[in-house]
């Protein structure tokens, strides 16, 4: 047996390194994440959106299907990440998901995980009009969830 992988770099998720600066902008996000009371890991779909169900019978039964990336994980991660990959960040559409979940969920942890995923997205993004998207929604989310955001301060001149 090889020697055992080494653990990921501070700021390097899966995909290519977060910028520092980022990871400090959200800063709050992720002490909400990293401070939560930790309840037990569920089994998240990972890739949850509308070409992943699959709708069959008289009685239109839903079925999911791609578990490619599915995993033991905090619920709110998965719901999280189907609310930024289907843009239902909107209140009325967030609901929509939210009402549907059958665990409760904690709104707080909820918010704090949007914010992670999306700048994820950011970060795996192309240059251009896909990353351009990304950061519309970074600001849009600093804007609605300011709490979550590290706001940087005017350097000062001399």
């Amino acid at each position: 047996m090889g020697p055992a992988p080494a653990p990921p770099r501070a700021g390097h998720l899966t995909g290519p390194p977060l910028p520092a600066s980022s990871l400090d902008h959200i800063a709050p996000a992720l002490a909400a994440i990293a401070d939560a009371v930790h309840t037990a890991p569920v089994w998240c779909h990972g890739d949850m959106h509308g070409d992943n169900v699959v709708i069959a019978g008289p009685r239109a039964i839903r079925h999911l299907v791609d578990f490619t990336d599915a995993a033991a994980g905090p619920r709110e991660s998965d719901v999280a990440q189907t609310l930024v990959m289907t843009d239902a960040l909107s209140t009325l559409q967030a609901r929509t998901v939210t009402d549907s979940y059958p665990l409760a969920l904690d709104h707080h942890l909820l918010g704090a995980w949007v914010v992670f995923h999306t700048l994820r997205s950011w970060t795996h993004s192309s240059p251009g009009d896909d990353r351009a998207l990304w950061a519309r929604r970074l600001d849009d989310l600093s804007r609605r969830t300011p709490h979550l955001f590290r706001t940087r301060r005017p350097e000062r001149t001399r």
